[in-house]
């Protein structure tokens, strides 16, 4: 894998004690963001802009207004810090100091090299969330990211989010086994993307159903199943939508000798990947056919002509 610039993680801060200290327009936003997140948030402001005054009128139970300066304040228990700076790095140096003997991770707004994270553009259709991030370099790209990510999303996404994370004991029972899960996955994903289907957005019927076509079989999912891609080996851009999901859908990747890792990257993190056997035949005949097993041939294009993808799905 490429070398990350920062890690992308979650919190999860339901019910968790959070201390902003700083009353203005960067920290009201970081106030909101938090409450989202259920923190229980302390604000320690003497002058708190009105929109911050406003956030805590409305949401008591998750935001409190301090007014006392926050150097007495027992930081017991806080697990998130944030400082809108006033008084120069004496203030961040005393802050960041109380705030990690705590335990606490800190962010300093407007001041990155005193942070231990840094907050990302955000795609909200909780719960399913997407952070964004270009390590400060350029906000409004991440801007331009989010508007884009967010006109390709089902208008759905949230309610059918939702009723799949309600749906997953329940989804265990019925189907037992992973393959059979991921098979229900991939249908859900397809369900979730064909727009004529959104009103059923959130319906726990909609997703029995997928559970029991799979449970009852389907005969062009039996077995093996080799799908062959030719892409360019060096260039992973030029890959299409559909080949990377086919990728990501692939329990075992085989590719050629001089496909690029920055492609091999892309399917799935569980996938097997191995180079191309020998006996590509003799290898195929060998597998138990009786297990599904989606696998995915990455041969190389020809370097004289290398078009984005060609391929077909075939069954052995």
């Amino acid at each position: 894998m490429d070398r990350l610039a920062k890690l992308p993680i979650f919190l999860d801060l339901a019910g968790k004690r959070a201390v902003v200290v700083g009353g203005g327009g960067g920290a009201t936003w970081k106030v909101e963001l938090l409450a989202a997140a259920g923190a229980k948030v302390e604000v320690f402001a003497h002058d708190p802009a009105p929109a911050l005054s406003e956030l805590a009128q409305a949401q008591p139970s998750s935001v409190t207004l301090r007014g006392e300066r926050w150097e007495g304040a027992d930081f017991t228990g806080v697990v998130i810090a944030l400082l809108e700076p006033e008084h120069g790095d004496g203030e961040i140096t005393a802050f960041r100091a109380k705030a990690k003997a705590a335990g606490a991770v800190v962010n300093v707004i407007d001041t990155p090299h005193a942070c231990d994270f840094q907050f990302g553009t955000i795609v909200n259709r909780s719960p399913t969330i997407i952070g964004i991030s270009t390590d400060g370099a350029a906000p409004i790209l991440a801007q331009a990211l989010r508007r884009r990510i967010e006109a390709m999303l089902p208008p759905g996404l949230a309610a059918w989010t939702a009723a799949a994370k309600a749906f997953r004991d329940e989804l265990a029972a019925r189907l037992p086994g992973k393959p059979a899960r991921r098979r229900f996955w991939e249908r859900f994903v397809d369900l979730l993307f064909a727009h004529d289907r959104q009103e059923e957005a959130g319906s726990a019927e909609a997703l029995r159903r997928i559970a029991d076509a799979v449970a009852a079989g389907d005969p062009a999912m039996a077995g093996p199943h080799l799908t062959v891609l030719t892409v360019d080996p060096l260039d992973p851009e030029r890959l299409t939508l559909r080949d990377i999901r086919l990728m990501q859908g692939a329990d075992l990747i085989l590719h050629a000798a001089d496909i690029a890792p920055a492609i091999l990257d892309l399917a799935r993190r569980e996938a097997r990947r191995m180079p191309l056997p020998a006996d590509e035949a003799e290898f195929i005949a060998g597998l138990d056919p009786e297990t599904p097993l989606a696998i995915v041939k990455l041969a190389a294009a020809p370097a004289a002509a290398r078009p984005a993808s060609s391929g077909g799905r075939t069954r052995r």
